[in-house]
C-alpha cells in the first residue's frame, strides 16, 4: 500500500538551456516510456519518503503494464528486447476509446450514408 506521504514519480531526462536536467511530476501520472533509440537509456522509478530518495529501474512486465498490455502478453525473453518493444509506443486502451467512441461511429455512419446513396443512385439510372 502506498503511504500518502510517499511520492512516486517516473523520472525523465531533457535539455534545458543547453543542459541535461531531470525532472519528476508527482501526480500519478506516468510520462511516455523512451527507448535508446528514443533518446533515452532504461526507464526508472523514484521514491520520496520525507528526506529519503530511493531509485530503481522498472522492470520490461511493469513498462509493458504502463503501456496496458495484459499480464497475459507474452514479453520477449531478452530483457532489452522487451524494454524496446514498450518504449515509443502508443497505449493501447488510449487510442482504443477515440476509436471506440469517435472514429468508428463515425465510419459506421458514412458507410451507411454511402451505401443509401449508392442505392439512390442505382435507383435513379
Amino acid at each position: 500500500m502506498i503511504r500518502p506521504d510517499r511520492k512516486i514519480s517516473h523520472p525523465r531526462q531533457r535539455t534545458r538551456a543547453g543542459a541535461s536536467v531531470g525532472e519528476c511530476r508527482f501526480d500519478g501520472v506516468a510520462g511516455a516510456l523512451r527507448t535508446s533509440s528514443g533518446g533515452s537509456s532504461r526507464q526508472s522509478i523514484i521514491f520520496v519518503d520525507g528526506d529519503d530518495i530511493r531509485t530503481r529501474l522498472l522492470t520490461p512486465r511493469e513498462c509493458a503494464r504502463l503501456m496496458g498490455l495484459p499480464d497475459s502478453y507474452i514479453l520477449p525473453e531478452s530483457e532489452n528486447e522487451a524494454l524496446f518493444l514498450c518504449g515509443d509506443g502508443v497505449v493501447e486502451p488510449v487510442v482504443r476509446h477515440p476509436a471506440a467512441h469517435l472514429f468508428e461511429p463515425l465510419l459506421e455512419a458514412n458507410a451507411i450514408a454511402l451505401t443509401s446513396y449508392g442505392a439512390k443512385r442505382l435507383e435513379a439510372a
